[in-house]
């Protein structure tokens, strides 16, 4: 999934960065487009929105409280009705590609009437709009999100997930080493007690695979209990990043 956010600089820059380090961190998004990052020194303009608008699933279209832009011109009129402003080219070509729009109000910020914007853009308010508060930022991201995938996961910050850093995936690796070691010391434990109880004298784990699979040698019965231990450690060790690759 690919997600293009629409934003003017002098009104969300900062918001518009803030939702694309959100963003990334979600594993079932693939890319976020934010023209600020993705439009080269001499690259056209109107062809790079395109582009990515055609390879996008969804337009969030920032809206703060200067989206409009400043008047300008003596007849007063916003920036939003300069047929060069780069917010409304981008808002239009939004519109007229497939990817779902959707109007993200920021901090309170209304809805711009129809007869507030050029006729290319009189559409926009019909689109139901997204209230976005940046002193609940992670909490509505998640319901945005909801939105965008069109599900619900719970409460608090569901979509994202960390990144795996070297130290927290030893971390992990280990205490699952451990785990495993724990459950061949209590197998071993174990054997003893039932060698005790049934009175057969036999109570290392070697011992005991050797009667069980009728190993001739002991040696063998090493073997395969060595074997045995390096298969439940590397499980071990392995479990703990299987919801992440489940999930991913």
């Amino acid at each position: 999934m690919r997600l293009f956010i629409s934003y003017r600089r002098a009104d969300t820059q900062t918001v518009a960065r803030s939702m694309k380090t959100f963003l990334d961190q979600i594993p079932r998004i693939d890319e976020v487009f934010l023209d600020f990052d993705e439009i080269g020194i001499g690259e056209d303009f109107e062809a790079a929105i395109r582009s990515s608008l055609a390879k996008s699933s969804h337009c969030l279209v920032l809206i703060g409280k200067d989206y409009l832009g400043a008047s300008t011109g003596p007849q007063g009129d916003t920036r939003i009705f300069d047929p060069q402003d780069f917010v409304r080219r981008e808002a239009v070509l939004a519109l007229e590609s497939d990817a779902r729009v959707i109007p993200v109000l920021v901090d309170g910020a209304p809805m711009p009437s129809a007869d507030g914007l050029p006729e290319e853009l009189k559409h926009l308010p019909k689109l139901n709009a997204f209230q976005l508060r940046t002193s609940h930022f992670n909490a509505d991201m998640d319901d945005l999100l909801d939105v965008v995938f069109g599900q619900k996961k719970g409460r608090g910050s569901r979509w994202r997930r960390p990144k795996l850093t070297f130290a927290g995936a030893l971390l992990r690796a280990s205490l699952g080493f451990v785990a495993g070691l724990g459950l061949l010391i209590a197998l071993g434990i174990l054997s003893d007690i039932m060698a005790r109880a049934g009175g057969g004298g036999c109570g290392s784990l070697a011992c005991r695979m050797q009667q069980v699979f009728g190993f001739e040698h002991q040696e063998d019965a090493l073997g395969a209990v060595m074997l045995f231990a390096a298969m439940v450690l590397g499980l071990g060790a392995f479990l703990p990043f299987l919801p992440r690759i489940l999930r991913k």
